[in-house]
């Protein structure tokens, strides 16, 4: 959608983003969703709905991610928000 917006390559948007951000643009947008979606979680919210919500088209690829980026499953942070918020 950006690259169609600024009329230039997806590819030359993502060559020109890593090398003014250091950090490859799918990894920055995953960290981005992920960040969204603990924020979300730390609310209440369900983790199907903080999935979705965050920009993941499927459960098993937001699993995936969100335990690839901060060590949890979603239901484990959820979990360990809830205890937190109890305390």
């Amino acid at each position: 959608t950006m690259a169609q917006q600024l009329h230039l390559s997806k590819y030359y948007i993502c060559q020109v983003f890593q090398q003014r951000m250091n950090i490859r643009f799918t990894e920055f947008l995953k960290n981005l969703r992920t960040n969204h979606a603990c924020h979300m979680l730390k609310e209440g919210s369900a983790i199907t709905d903080a999935a979705f919500s965050s920009g993941f088209a499927s459960i098993r690829t937001f699993n995936r991610v969100f335990r690839d980026i901060t060590g949890l499953s979603p239901r484990e942070y959820a979990q360990q928000e809830h205890i937190k918020r109890e305390s």
